[in-house]
């Protein structure tokens, strides 16, 4: 799999999509289907590799390997084992460089930040690096165009950046960081947690909405394409 996500196989031969599709599709039924699968990745220091794929932004390498991130972000016990490597930082140049995979990008850093420990450390890690500041940058300027759904995006970078600003030991400091952005204003007070419906959370998750997270009935009159009115 490894191989086949950074385009080299023994044979030098070119990434072939489909192959790729089939393996990453076979990873993730292994991942949902044995709970115990997803610590074993960690274990055997995969989590670091997978990162480095998704680092690479090579357009299907790059959704593959976020969307087997996003069933191994939730667990505590893969965040704690990261064997150093820094999640962050990868989400950041997704975000970046590759605008059509904000949404699972975004879906992959609330995970993290939501489901930190102490011993993980990923707060510390995101206001080293002022993951606060990039994401303020992203609302001001808008998601990108080529992200398909712009309002689940746009609730998942909010939700995030709430996440970090309720952290006990780092709150303070990103609510002044918060304050001095004026963009923020229009975020601050509303509930983007109740705009994810529970269709979408399914779709970018490929399954039931992750514990914690509440999302409101889905609606064929609610536009998915906007957030919620200011």
């Amino acid at each position: 799999y490894q191989r086949r996500v950074h385009g080299r196989t023994t044979n030098a031969e070119p990434l072939d999509t489909s192959k790729l599709q089939l393996l990453t599709d076979s990873v993730l039924c292994l991942l949902r289907a044995q709970a115990t699968s997803v610590e074993h990745v960690a274990q055997l220091g995969h989590v670091s590799k997978i990162l480095d794929v998704a680092n690479s932004c090579k357009p299907f390498s790059t959704f593959s390997a976020l969307s087997i991130l996003q069933l191994l972000t939730p667990s505590s016990y893969v965040l704690e084992n990261l064997g150093g490597a820094d999640p962050v930082m990868p989400m950041i140049k997704v975000l970046n460089d590759a605008p059509e995979h904000t949404l699972l990008a975004a879906d992959c850093l609330h995970k993290m930040m939501a489901n930190d420990t102490s011993r993980a450390g990923l707060m510390g890690i995101a206001i080293k690096v002022d993951l606060i500041g990039s994401l303020l940058k992203i609302l001001e300027r808008g998601i990108d165009s080529r992200c398909e759904k712009p309002g689940p995006a746009k609730a998942l970078i909010v939700s995030c950046i709430k996440v970090i600003a309720n952290d006990p030991n780092y709150g303070p400091r990103v609510q002044t960081q918060l304050n001095q952005c004026s963009a923020w204003g229009a975020y601050r007070d509303q509930r983007h947690d109740l705009f994810i419906t529970g269709d979408t959370v399914a779709a970018i998750t490929g399954g039931a909405a992750p514990t914690g997270l509440l999302t409101a009935p889905s609606s064929k009159r609610m536009n998915a394409s906007e957030p919620p009115p200011v």
